[in-house]
């Protein structure tokens, strides 16, 4: 299995002020072709980074992939350090000359020694025309060897554009084609630690193409089911063993691949021909923001109350004055009193309901920060469930926010727990 490295160039990323998607699209993109990235490389603008940066990949890897410095400013030294370590020098590569001329005619720019200069090429080369931009990209191929370096600009439209005419094909062509498959089952309402003890007999059965990994977030915890192959039979084994993957956690199952929590909610929704309304007091309208997000999300849900003082509970929801006397505003009751009062008042389906603390300040010795009571309300059912996240108002919103949208995905789905 061929292996790459990948080399963000730009000193604007290692400051944080641009976020490289670069090698992350190029890494995904590269694994689903059966290529293995070796490692993944942020260096500065300067000649001894880039050329250590090489002398590493070329260790590690028989394919390398810079995006970056190909512009014709001062602080673009790609070019001129690659020739430099490839023992060769810059010329003037007219095509992309006359190209790049042409286009400041037609936009009625005087010409300068800086567009000029996106023009040179180290000599030796394969330049990579490049269509949705001015500067070409580079092939270099390492005489008496497996290994070959593409240079791409840092734009990631103009990457993704040379990536899919000139890298891909490439690669599919000079390196062994494997079977490639990747899924990703997205899970939620469960540990790390419980999923690993539970999957650690199906993990005994895995071939060693097979891989599985986990990969938690603040709104579900997906594990990605991949392997690498060369051997058909190999792939049929995986497609079985996805299968009975599938049926271990299907009860904590919500989607595949990108499917988000929101996503999969209204696709519920719309399907049961449901509609939802939401009532929120700790959450301030993040769900009612979250769900709506969502492109068609007016199909489903007719919107939302965000009721945060005690008054506005009982004269929009209908909150019994005796039942925050009694329990409070976080409390079960709260939370049901207010999934009702919202599913009454907007005429849904569906009732869902947020009351808790988020922090810092509001705890008590029997409601940590961190306390959550979501509400559900339907033709059929009225139940809260507490949850306590931790202390960090942040979290406790996005979290709230989550798991309110899994409590009706497992209500629709029969699935109550």
């Amino acid at each position: 299995m061929a292996k790459a490295t990948l080399i963000a160039i730009g000193n604007e990323i290692l400051i944080g002020r641009t976020l490289d998607t670069n090698t992350h699209w190029l890494a995904q993109n590269l694994n689903a072709r059966g290529i293995e990235i070796a490692q993944i490389l942020v260096i500065a603008d300067q000649e001894e980074a880039i050329k250590n940066a090489l002398d590493w990949g070329f260790t590690k890897s028989e394919i390398i992939i810079s995006c970056g410095g190909l512009g014709g400013t001062i602080d673009d030294i790609t070019r001129r350090t690659i020739a430099d370590y490839f023992g060769t020098y810059l010329k003037t590569h007219e095509p992309t000359l006359r190209k790049i001329e042409k286009i400041y005619q037609e936009r009625n720019r005087p010409f300068t020694e800086v567009a000029a200069r996106i023009s040179l090429v180290p000599e030796g080369c394969q330049v990579l025309p490049n269509e949705e931009g001015l500067a070409p990209g580079l092939l270099f191929t390492k005489e008496n060897t497996h290994q070959c370096y593409f240079v791409l600009p840092g734009v990631p439209h103009e990457m993704k554009h040379l990536a899919q005419t000139h890298v891909f094909p490439y690669i599919e062509k000079h390196y062994d084609s494997h079977f490639f498959r990747s899924i990703t089952l997205r899970t939620m309402g469960v540990t790390e630690t419980y999923l690993a003890t539970l999957l650690a007999p199906f993990e005994q059965k895995l071939l060693p193409s097979m891989q599985l990994a986990y990969n938690p977030s603040l709104s579900s915890l997906d594990i990605r089911f991949s392997i690498s192959t060369l051997e058909e039979k190999e792939l049929i084994q995986f497609n079985t063993l996805l299968e009975e993957l599938k049926n271990i956690l299907a009860p904590f199952l919500f989607g595949e691949g990108e499917a988000t929590l929101e996503e999969v909610l209204g696709n519920l929704l719309i399907a049961n021909a449901s509609s939802i309304s939401v009532a929120e007091s700790c959450t301030g309208g993040a769900l009612c923001a979250k769900i709506i997000s969502v492109p068609g999300a007016s199909r489903y849900i007719h919107g939302g109350i965000v009721a945060y003082a005690n008054e506005q509970k009982i004269n929009l929801l209908g909150v019994k004055p005796s039942t925050l006397q009694e329990f409070g505003a976080v409390s079960e009751q709260t939370a049901i009193e207010m999934a009702v009062g919202i599913r009454e008042k907007m005429g849904t389906t569906i009732g869902l309901s947020t009351t808790g603390i988020a922090g810092p300040d509001g705890a008590t010795p029997t409601k940590p920060v961190g306390t959550v009571w979501i509400g559900y309300a339907d033709a059929y059912n009225t139940y809260a469930k507490q949850f306590i996240f931790e202390n960090n108002r942040e979290r406790v919103i996005q979290r709230s926010v989550a798991n309110a949208m899994y409590i009706v995905i497992k209500q629709i789905k029969g699935q109550k727990n």
